[in-house]
């Protein structure tokens, strides 16, 4: 798990993209996990194009964006092929989210599933945290997204088992204070 760079062409252009990080994710995220709509230079600044003379160049500001994308033989006007590519690149980063789904905590274990996280930071990434599987750190440089909520779903199956199992335990034992008692 580290953050991928992909290369693809759009339009006669080519591209290289890497995933953005798992803190900026997260911090993307609203209360609903919900995305915002992003300006060009935000979403495109993990991109770059190759330019006319072989090197690489960022697309994180507005002019380089001006500058480099666009279709090579001038059939498409520029803002849909900045559409395009910025579809392409929504999708390295987010799209796995569509089909996510949240684990199912029982409403009896909901204040207690949450305890010991650090509230300063995004809540999944916070559990993360908390249960030592990344470091803050590797989650801003890298782990992606999608990583970081593999890693979220597993504090999710570990805590409810552990919750679980210690529901369990505290049956047995009232069961065995009252046969005993």
């Amino acid at each position: 798990m580290a953050r991928k760079t992909k290369e693809w062409e759009a339009f006669g252009v080519l591209y290289r993209t890497q995933e953005f990080s798992a803190a900026f994710g997260f911090e993307q995220l609203d209360k609903e996990g919900q995305l915002p709509d992003f300006e060009p230079n935000v979403l495109l600044a993990g991109t770059e194009v190759r330019t006319e003379d072989c090197s690489w160049s960022r697309l994180d500001s507005p002019r380089n964006i001006d500058l480099y994308v666009r279709d090579v033989l001038g059939r498409i006007d520029a803002h849909i092929v900045l559409k395009s590519v910025m579809n392409i690149v929504w999708k390295l980063n987010w799209e796995f989210l569509i089909g996510w789904k949240p684990h199912k905590i029982p409403r009896r274990f909901a204040l207690i599933s949450d305890i010991n996280i650090d509230r300063r930071v995004e809540p999944r990434m916070g559990r993360i945290l908390n249960d030592e599987l990344a470091t803050l750190r590797e989650l801003e440089e890298y782990y992606s997204l999608r990583d970081a909520f593999k890693m979220y779903d597993l504090t999710c199956e570990k805590a409810l088992d552990e919750l679980l199992t210690n529901e369990a335990a505290q049956r047995e034992a009232k069961a065995k204070a009252k046969s005993a008692g």
